[in-house]
Parts: structure tokens; C-alpha cells; sequence
């Protein structure tokens, strides 16, 4: 009985060493870009994201928004919008660089000519940016961006999920912090029971 007893209590201080550690492995990008400054990176159009230096920064654009070829995908009650940027294409025409945002009218900027919008002495598009497999819904969204575009999605494309500011995942902190602690302790404790427990010969 006592035995059965450390068994489970073994299992039990697994489980929460495994549940925090993962935890702190899917918030830990979110919390690095918590503690980013509040100063935007500047894009300065397609070689700056081939560097891959903007690869989860906090970013400002200013550019075209091609609003003619914004595609929409609901999901979970919520509409998004997938806006392409003009001037941010291959030598094949791919598409290296959306505008995710929930409100398309909030992509307008300054109007430019045609159904596209924002420009160089606009209004900038800001926000967090990342790679499109990083992006929200992304294997959804590269479904309904195949169809309606007519146009596969590139590995290398990018995504900039305006309106995502560092300090609006600032309170993350110290829950990781809390998480750091609780992981910590876990592991201690487990490490005890581990070492406790009996070994068959």
C-alpha cells in the first residue's frame, strides 16, 4: 500500500514537472517578445526580411496594402483578414508578406491609387512580425490564400499581425516568472521522490 502510495505520488510530480515545462516552452516566444522594446524595427522592404534579423520583432511597415486581394478566414467567431503587401514578391510573383488584421478599414492609412492602401508618407502598418507557419491559423489560412489567390504559399513568407505590441503581452512576465518557480520546484521534488522510490533487482 505504501508502495502503491510513492508510486502514484511519483507519477503525480511528473505530470506537473511535464505540464509546466510545457507551459513555459509554448509561452516562452511570447514572453521574449513581451520584453521587447516599444520601438518598432523598421522594414525597409523585401532583403530586410531575407536577413531573417525582423523574425519576431516588433515591426513598422509602410507600404501598399493590396485590400483588392485581402482574403478572408473565419475561425472560433472571429474573422481575419489576410492583406498582401505590393512590392513584396519574388521573381515568380509569390507573395513574401502579409498584413493580418481583424478590421480591414484599420489597414487603410493614407489611400492610394486603385483599391490599395497606405504608402510611404502614410500612416504604417505595425505590429509583430513572423514567419507565416508562425502565424495564426496558418495551415488554415494557407488553404483559403491557395484558393483564392491562385498562388502557393512560400516557406520564407512573412506575416505581420498588426496591432500586436510588446507591451500588450507585458502581464505574461510574471506569470512565467510563477511558472519558473513552480517548474523549479517540481523538479526538485520529483528528483527526491525519484530517488526514494524503490528499484527492482
Amino acid at each position: 500500500m505504501i508502495l502503491e502510495s510513492r508510486k502514484w505520488r511519483l507519477i503525480l510530480r511528473g505530470l506537473v514537472l511535464l505540464v509546466t515545462t510545457a507551459l513555459i516552452l509554448g509561452f516562452s516566444g511570447l514572453t521574449s517578445y513581451a520584453l521587447q522594446d516599444d520601438t518598432p524595427h523598421t522594414i525597409y522592404g523585401r532583403q530586410s526580411l531575407s536577413k531573417q534579423s525582423l523574425d519576431g520583432r516588433f515591426a513598422v511597415l509602410r507600404a501598399q496594402a493590396e485590400l483588392d486581394h485581402a482574403v478572408a478566414l473565419h475561425r472560433d467567431g472571429q474573422t481575419m483578414y489576410w492583406v498582401p503587401v505590393r512590392g513584396y514578391t519574388d521573381k515568380e510573383g509569390s507573395i513574401k508578406l502579409f498584413i493580418l488584421t481583424d478590421d480591414v478599414p484599420a489597414t487603410t492609412g493614407t489611400p492610394a491609387a486603385g483599391s490599395s492602401a497606405g504608402g510611404p508618407d502614410g500612416d504604417a502598418f505595425v505590429g509583430r512580425l513572423v514567419r507565416f507557419a508562425a502565424a495564426p491559423y496558418a495551415a488554415d489560412a494557407e488553404k483559403v490564400l491557395i484558393t483564392a489567390l491562385n498562388d502557393p504559399v512560400a516557406p520564407d513568407t512573412y506575416v505581420l499581425i498588426q496591432g500586436e505590441a510588446p507591451k500588450a503581452y507585458r502581464p505574461m512576465v510574471p506569470l512565467m516568472g510563477g511558472l519558473g518557480v513552480i517548474w523549479f520546484l517540481s523538479l526538485v521534488s520529483f528528483t527526491r521522490a525519484w530517488r526514494r522510490s524503490p528499484r527492482r533487482r
